[in-house]
């Protein structure tokens, strides 16, 4: 949990990054290929994990390496396909003999949805690399930005639910232990209604 808020500030970091349009320093490169490697296996891994296609994290990267905006759209487009077939060649692997999957899955792959959102993404895809490359450097670094923000927050929003309702769950125990031991004439536990009511009588 936090390594998931770490990588969440990240990315907000990368999106105001983009946002402020920070500049790196001039002389600053991509590293040499020994440390490229490094990278591309912790973006390889994040990405498989949030089901992304890198460029959330390789476009922030390479920019702030001085690679024009534009090339570094161009360069993570075309790094999202190993990616995806090496997340999907996982997601496979991993769901084989998983009980309980829908018809029309392929380990967890659920086949109907990858051939619906495969073709319209192939027919959309060349619309949005020609918008890309249409739009100023500052434009199109200050809307990824934007799309970075919107994303670290969706993470953000899912992991404080998750830990809400851990610690709800976690208060049910307790209360639960409580009322077993507790030994009293009249015990009433209210949690929150989002996770459970319960209401106990001794005597009745």
């Amino acid at each position: 949990r936090p390594l998931a808020f770490a990588f969440t500030a990240i990315v907000y970091y990368a999106s105001l990054q983009m946002v402020l349009d920070f500049k790196p320093k001039p002389t600053r490169a991509l590293p040499r290929a020994a440390w490229m490697f490094l990278v591309g296996t912790v973006i390889g891994i994040v990405s498989s994990l949030v089901a992304a296609g890198g460029g959330f994290l390789s476009i922030p990267y390479m920019v702030w390496h001085n690679v024009p905006i534009h090339h570094a759209v161009g360069t993570s487009a075309a790094l999202g396909f190993p990616i995806a077939v090496a997340g999907t060649i996982g997601y496979i692997a991993a769901g084989w003999k998983a009980a309980g999957l829908p018809a029309g899955s392929l380990g967890y792959i659920y086949l109907p949805a990858f051939v619906g959102v495969s073709a319209m993404t192939m027919l959309i895809a060349p619309l949005g690399a020609k918008t890309a490359h249409r739009l100023p450097v500052k434009q199109l670094k200050r809307a990824f930005g934007v799309f970075l923000a919107l994303l670290a927050t969706k993470m953000l929003h899912s992991l404080l639910t998750l830990s809400g309702l851990e610690v709800g769950e976690a208060f049910l125990r307790l209360q639960a232990a409580d009322f077993r031991h507790a030994g009293r004439h009249d015990l009433r536990l209210r949690v929150h209604p989002a996770l459970v009511d319960v209401a106990a009588l001794e005597g009745e």
